[in-house]
């Protein structure tokens, strides 16, 4: 928590810049990330840095990476169960937000070391509109793998970028891809951190 990035390490970032596949799980920005903390930190299991794309079509991709330290358990997008979170220490089940936090006095509140940060990139040409609404919609991918989301113990924030030329995209398409692709690569980010997923 004390290491803070700096301009040398965004340099030596972009000269790594590849088209190979990325490292995923509990590396780089995803190193002691956790996931599940609303039961405390005991309770709490890996988080990561996931990636996901979908072809739209047309030769456009929208693509994500996603860096998940949240104060929420993940939900898998497709199944709808809990993979990764608080789990009770007595059988190793995950614990329901609800139920925990209902059982927490109001005076207590959890720690402020929780974000989940997301860069969506697509090679379509977008507008700095359409940029915009197309991030705001991806948040949809938070509410959709994490719960409990956007919490004021998160602090979580979603980048989108675009080409400055490249093929026609429907804002709406893009948007909804970009929900599903943020909720596809938080998963992601944690099975993979939790060997879950190679």
């Amino acid at each position: 928590a004390t290491v803070r990035p700096d301009k040398p390490m965004g340099y030596q970032a972009a000269r790594n810049a590849t088209c190979d596949d990325i490292s995923q799980g509990s590396i780089g920005a995803g190193t002691g990330a956790t996931v599940g903390k609303f039961a405390g930190e005991k309770q709490s299991m890996k988080g990561g840095i996931g990636s996901a794309s979908i072809h739209l079509g047309n030769n456009i991709i929208i693509g994500a990476l996603v860096v998940v330290n949240a104060l929420g358990n993940i939900i898998d997008p497709e199944t709808h169960q809990t993979i990764a979170g608080a789990r009770n220490p007595e059988d190793g089940s995950f614990l329901d937000p609800m139920d925990v936090l209902k059982s927490i006095p109001a005076s207590i509140q959890p720690a402020l070391k929780n974000t989940t940060l997301a860069v969506i990139a697509t090679n379509a040409a977008l507008g700095k509109e359409d940029v915009t609404k197309i991030a705001q919609m991806a948040h949809d991918g938070f509410a959709r793998a994490i719960n409990p989301a956007h919490t004021q113990f998160d602090g979580d924030i979603i980048f989108m970028l675009a080409a400055e030329s490249g093929p026609a995209c429907n804002t709406l398409l893009a948007g909804t891809a970009a929900a599903e692709t943020v909720a596809a690569a938080i998963a992601r980010s944690v099975r993979i951190a939790n060997q879950l997923e190679s």
